[in-house]
This record gives structure tokens, sequence and C-alpha cells, in this order.
């Protein structure tokens, strides 16, 4: 008797909570993206970041001991390591329409407890970047939500996808920090050559104006005004009116008659 030939086994059908986990996941993972690449941007200069100025919370945060990683000859941002894990997981997160894998979900827990530790060390330090605080809560509640209501599935190119999408956004950010580093060094070396080469023409011509002071109008004043140095014709002659001329006055003789020296007059009574 012949055995029936089984078929491919069917995809499983997609839920309503599957999809919208799934919707929810892209949001939340855009979201942290967006948030880390902004802080990206702010270190590489390319952008202003709104309220982080000199001083403010994410000045604190990217400047503390979490803002960024050692990696021996380098420092790399942590903004820089948000913007590579997230890409990842996005990359990933694509291919979880059905659920999610275990390895997946392994991943997703461990930056969990990172986005707990520096949280805490926000709030231990008294400074909480906003951007950053965006960046875990998303991340946060990715795992809250794969936790709670996505399925199980046995997807093999999420790994894959995880490693592959953090590479490349690891090599992008590579590449822009060598450029920024670049350009700025050759603008301080272009600086510096321009100072020193005015330093060169000052010392060649000691009675030319400085390279480093504006150029003055002789005998002008900051107000606008003449210098009377520079007319010899009102400068006053003589000293001023005020001044006294001549011996002071002798000192005044005590009003006691009695200290006066006495005459030849007797002070006996007759």
């Amino acid at each position: 008797m012949a055995r029936p030939v089984a078929g491919p086994t069917a995809a499983p059908a997609h839920t309503p909570r599957s999809t919208l986990v799934y919707i929810a996941g892209i949001a939340l993972l855009l979201t942290a993206i967006a948030s880390s690449m902004t802080m990206a941007l702010g270190h590489l200069n390319a952008i202003t970041v709104p309220g982080c100025g000199k001083g403010s919370a994410c000045d604190q945060a990217a400047g503390g001991p979490f803002g960024k990683i050692p990696l021996g000859f380098t420092a790399w941002p942590t903004s820089f390591a948000g913007v590579a894990a997230f890409g990842g997981l996005l990359a990933a997160w694509m291919a979880c329409r059905q659920g999610v894998p275990p390895a997946l979900r392994v991943l997703l827990r461990i930056g969990a407890v990172g986005s707990l530790l520096l949280l805490a060390v926000m709030i231990h330090g008294g400074y909480l970047c906003k951007y950053c605080v965006v960046v875990h809560a998303c991340n946060l509640a990715l795992v809250a939500m794969v936790e709670l209501l996505s399925e199980r599935a046995a997807v093999r190119a999420a790994l894959p996808l995880a490693i592959g999408g953090f590479v490349v956004a690891t090599t992008a950010l590579a590449v822009a920090e060598s450029t920024t580093q670049g350009r700025f060094t050759r603008e301080q070396t272009a600086a510096f050559e321009d100072s020193l080469e005015r330093l060169r023409e000052r010392v060649s011509n000691p009675g030319a104006q400085s390279p480093w002071q504006e150029p003055q109008t002789p005998g002008a004043t900051g107000d606008g005004g003449t210098s009377p140095i520079s007319d010899p014709g009102s400068m006053p002659i003589g000293l001023p009116d005020s001044v006294p001329i001549g011996l002071p006055d002798p000192p005044t003789p005590p009003s006691d008659g009695a200290d006066l020296p006495r005459t030849g007059t007797s002070d006996q009574n007759p």
C-alpha cells in the first residue's frame, strides 16, 4: 500500500495580534533609531541638536562615563552604538512577521538590561537626556511587547540580519567619524599655518600694524572724538586754575588768652 506524500508545510497564518505587534515593533524601532541618529549627528557636528547646548542634560550624558564606549585605540560614542544596534534589530524584525525567534528574544533582553543600566546612571547623576530617555523607553516597550504579546517562530534569517545590519551601520558611522575628524584636522592645520604666517610678517616688519589688532585712525578715540595728543595746539599750557599757588597761611593762634605770652604788667593786687 503506497504511503501518501506529505505536502509542503503551510506558513502560519497572520493573526491580528501578530500583525499589530509587527507594526508596533517597526514604529518603536524607527523612533529609537531617529533619536539615536539625532545624537550621533550632533556628535559629528552635522546638526545643532535642539535642547542639547553646553551644560545641558544631553551634553552631560554625552560627556559622562557612559557617553562613550572605550575600545582600546578609540572611544566609540554610545549614540553610534545605539544607531547600529537598533538598525540591526530593525533588519531582523522585518523577517519576524509570524513571530519572534528565541535568538532575537535573547538580544532584546540584553538590550533591555543595558537600557535599565543607562537610565539608572542618568537618574543617579541628576541628568535625564530627553533623546536618551526616548531611546530607552522604546527599547523597553519593545521588549515588554515581545515577551507578553508576540508569538514564537523559527525565523532562521533573523539573527544573520541583525548582525549584518549592525555591521553595515557601524561601518557607515566609522566612515563618517573618520571624515569628520579629517576635516577638523585640516581646518585646525590651516588656522595654525595662517597664524604662523601673520606672526612671521609681524616679526619681519615691526612697524606694521599687528595682525591681531584692528586698524585705528590716528588720534581717534573710542567715542568718535579726537585725542588731545593729535592736536598740539589744544594741549593746555601751565597749571589749571584750581591748583593753589603761593605759601600756605600761617597757623591761627589759640583763642584762650591765658596761653599768650605775658607782658611787663604785674598780675599782683595793689
